[in-house]
């Protein structure tokens, strides 16, 4: 079982798409086009205490959502509250880093895997060699591992980042992944996760998603206990 999320990143303006469902009252949650201009270059520091997110959660571009905080109808609830239900997804970067935000509901103590597809190139479709960022999450050691590897489409020309409808919610992408790391092989890993269990926080670089910074993107995250 998946919970799943699409944001689309770009530079000027985005379009961020978020369906998924809570198990506890959220705080609230700022998402959906404001202005178009992203908060950027903040000084985020990656190391588990995430106040310094303060001014980009507050910018409703920088931010995708769930359930009642966002306003949002859940599409795919409920989701097992093994702690991988993502209710929060937020992004910023600076000329070095793509630096990603995400809270959970559910189970703060087991490992759960976050898998973001990067669609690098903003077409709308998961292609065959574009990265993918697997995350494993432990909640009570705040322990956060980030492997990199590639997409595998289960069609020629690539996978729909989002279903028939335009929506994220509840669905899978149906293609494969390639050139995975064994497990304890990450790129980089931390104690990334807040100390409640809920929220994390881990960036990579622009040269690791393989495009220049500044350069427009999208991702879709889900979540798998697999």
């Amino acid at each position: 079982m998946r919970d799943a999320l699409a944001l689309a990143v770009a530079i000027a303006a985005a379009t961020a798409v978020l369906h998924l469902a809570p198990m506890r009252a959220e705080a609230a949650c700022a998402c959906g086009l404001q202005d178009g201009v992203f908060t950027t270059h903040t000084g985020i520091t990656v190391d588990g205490s995430l106040a310094d997110w303060a001014s980009v959660l507050a910018d409703a571009d920088n931010n995708t959502c769930d359930g009642p905080s966002g306003g949002i109808p859940d599409l795919d609830a409920p989701v097992q509250s093994t702690g991988r239900d993502i209710t929060h997804f937020s992004f910023t970067w600076d000329d070095n880093n793509v630096y990603l935000f995400t809270e959970r509901s559910g189970s703060v103590n087991n490992v759960q895997r976050f898998i973001y597809y990067a669609d690098i190139d903003n077409d709308g479709l998961m292609e065959t060699g574009e990265p993918v960022i697997g995350v494993n999450w432990q909640g009570n050691n705040r322990l956060v591992e980030v492997y990199l590897f590639q997409y595998v489409s289960a069609v020629p020309g690539g996978d729909p980042m989002l279903d028939g409808l335009g929506l994220a919610d509840g669905y899978t992408l149906p293609g494969s992944f390639q050139n995975v790391p064994g497990q304890n092989s990450p790129v980089r890993s931390g104690n990334w996760g807040s100390a409640d269990g809920l929220q994390m926080e881990f960036n990579i670089t622009w040269a690791e998603l393989g495009i220049p910074a500044d350069l427009a993107f999208s991702f879709h995250v889900a979540s798998s206990n697999s």
